[in-house]
């Protein structure tokens, strides 16, 4: 008796599925082993050093911003070059054995590293969250609440680190809060004979190789170093009264410039202690999250050529150019500071105090990464 096939299914889907055609186990295998080949592939891709900055930023800028240092404190273990910052610089700028960039008054240290986190949160991370693709594009790239929540995390590792702990710190090694005084008072008959001023001593330096020979300092009260107070006629009314003329009537008429009062720098600041270094820890901290931000998008271009992934979940043309726009911006910030941490490493501080601000910095990057 012939077989019958059942209702509603066709002889050959009925006899398809008992077949052992080679032809069909073939293309079935073949079709099978191509997946598996792709999945190698990707494993041995993982294993590239660019795949791996990309999936672990953080562990890498450590080990990188460690070598940056320590290339600035082996330059200056041969050639000398560092000079501890617990003391007054009062070298010229001018003087040939001075490198511009070993001078803090260049460009570089006034314009950007002084104001290291501003240009960091809004040369960047701001930018940067409000252009960048979200999790809904890809789940390379973080949520915003995430992307907040970093931020915050930076800029009250800053506050407290930059605001506090350097002051906290320095007071506590021994620091004294002094007022360099302007030159011009020591060719003044009346300060020549003087001990204290405005209740306050005199210091004289010697020629220490610290400071210059014939410079004076008074001490003043330890908020004027850690808060940065003015100095201003009201509470120092003695001393003004021996300045040039004209810095006492600019003084009365509350016109004076303080950082500029007859030519000298004129605040308060600490001498002695031990001086933390918060450039080496604000610039650690300032290329760490953005090589943290900027990951997922490099990722993102590494891996699949594109800013944006999948059709239906594009960015429009606005925010594709600010999102491109601001990886360049902080690419740039990362060169900047990373030539800015070698030079700090390389002429300011000595090597205790590099050494704990990179401590610091990497600390507080790993409580920051807890957090958020």
């Amino acid at each position: 008796m012939s077989q019958q096939p059942r209702p509603g299914v066709s002889y050959a889907a009925a006899t398809s599925s008992t077949s052992t055609d080679p032809t069909i186990t073939t293309s079935t295998s073949t079709t099978e082993a191509t997946p598996r080949r792709r999945r190698r592939v990707q494993v041995e891709d993982k294993s590239s050093p660019i795949r791996k900055f990309l999936n672990y930023p953080a562990v890498h800028v450590v080990i990188f911003v460690g070598i940056v240092v320590a290339l600035g404190i082996t330059w200056d273990a041969i050639y000398h070059t560092a000079y501890s910052t617990s003391k007054f610089d009062l070298r010229p700028k001018a003087a040939a054995h001075v490198w511009y960039f070993a001078d803090k008054r260049n460009i570089l240290n006034r314009i950007f590293v002084k104001r290291a986190a501003a240009w960091t949160t809004f040369g960047f991370l701001i930018p940067h969250a409000i252009f960048s693709p979200s999790r809904h594009h890809h789940p390379y790239f973080p949520s915003k609440p995430h992307r907040a929540l970093e931020i915050g995390s930076y800029l009250l590792a800053w506050y407290v680190v930059t605001g506090w702990m350097t002051s906290y710190v320095r007071t506590t090694t021994g620091a004294v809060c002094q007022l360099p005084l302007p030159p011009q008072l020591a060719q003044n008959p009346s300060f020549s004979s003087l001990t204290r001023i405005d209740q306050l001593p005199i210091v004289r330096a010697d020629d220490s190789g610290d400071v210059q020979s014939g410079t004076t300092f008074i001490n003043v009260p330890q908020e004027y170093c850690s808060y940065g107070r003015n100095i201003n006629p009201s509470a120092f009314p003695e001393l003004f009264s021996l300045l040039k003329p004209r810095t006492k009537q600019l003084a009365e008429e509350g016109l004076y410039k303080p950082f500029n009062v007859d030519s000298t720098d004129f605040r308060a600041r600490f001498f002695e202690g031990f001086d933390l270094s918060g450039h080496v820890f604000l610039l650690f901290a300032s290329m760490a999250i953005i090589t943290r931000q900027l990951a997922p998008a490099l990722k993102m271009v590494y891996e699949r050529g594109t800013l944006v992934e999948a059709p239906g979940k594009r960015i429009g043309g606005v925010q594709l150019a600010g999102h491109a726009l601001s990886m360049v911006v902080g690419l740039g910030l990362v060169l900047m500071w990373s030539f800015m941490l070698w030079t700090t490493s390389a002429y300011f501080h000595t090597v205790p105090e590099k050494i704990a601000g990179y401590r610091e910095s990497s600390a507080s990057g790993d409580l920051r990464q807890c957090v958020a």
